[in-house]
């Protein structure tokens, strides 16, 4: 095998040491080429590349194929390799959470019952976990309210300013649902930090293909929250392998017009 392959198969032992042998399996006799190509571009040419941890990437991961409705099997290796990568159960639960805001409700589903059978499997059931488990609880709809704009407070986030005000003359009840349930009941949860929250809105969006005002609306916040330009842009150039070159081009177009209105532009990536 090329020195390509190995060095994606490395990758691949490391966060799931059964995939390779089940990927051929299921590709034998009808397309094995196809696995070879899993290897060396994905595991080879991305996930070693060094802007942005496997943990992160990971996530990232689950964020982009939750909201894409993946089959089962896929978003099933990728849970495997997230906690073979080091993200805790919690840590990956949130974040199929957090795509109910972006993919819907029944994706989230879909996704949690697949993760539920890794964690069952391994015997990490029950998650530490719950209802309540939120900084603020189950409050008025003031207080949620309240909640939710101290969030987009921490953003920093003018393009969502803009947004809110339009709907807010327009249709003020779909303001105040985007401000109480994804910023106020979702990124106030304990179990991840906002930082990594919003990289992995960026997965989500870019894969999704058809979000581009929203994803620059979170790529600004990426930004103000310490994400580096360098990791944003890694992470739109992953999702190549899940949602296909086209999303990603279009995401990276989007960077590129908020990475030079902030005067970041050229990028330290590796070519």
């Amino acid at each position: 095998m090329s020195e390509r392959f190995e060095k994606g198969r490395k990758v691949l032992k490391q966060i799931n040491d059964d995939s390779i042998e089940n990927i051929f399996k299921g590709l034998e006799g009808i397309a094995p080429v196809l696995g070879r190509f899993i290897v060396e571009y994905p595991y080879s040419e991305i996930y070693t590349r060094e802007a942005i941890d496997l943990k992160k990437r990971e996530l990232c991961t689950i964020a982009a194929l939750t909201v894409m409705g993946f089959p089962q099997g896929e978003l099933k290796a990728h849970v495997r390799g997230n906690l073979s990568a080091g993200n805790s159960p919690e840590e990956i639960i949130e974040v199929i959470i957090q795509m109910s805001a972006y993919g819907g409700f029944p994706a989230a589903i879909n996704a949690v019952n697949t993760a539920k059978e890794v964690f069952e499997e391994r015997n990490l059931l029950p998650l530490k976990i719950s209802e309540s488990d939120t900084k603020m609880e189950r409050k008025e709809r003031k207080t949620r309210n309240q909640a939710g704009l101290e969030v987009l407070k921490q953003t920093k986030n003018q393009e969502e300013d803009e947004i809110l005000s339009d709907l807010e003359e327009f249709i003020p009840s779909m303001r105040r649902f985007i401000i109480e349930f994804p910023y106020s009941e979702i990124y106030t949860r304990a179990g991840l930090d906002l930082k990594t929250r919003e990289l992995c809105t960026v997965a989500a969006l870019t894969a999704l293909g058809n979000c581009q005002d929203q994803l620059k609306v979170h790529i600004e916040a990426a930004l103000n929250l310490e994400n580096t330009p360098e990791e944003i842009a890694e992470i739109i150039i992953q999702m190549t392998a899940y949602s296909g070159f086209p999303s990603a081009l279009n995401g990276l177009k989007v960077a590129k017009e908020v990475f030079k209105e902030k005067n970041l532009l050229p990028l330290n990536l590796e070519k």
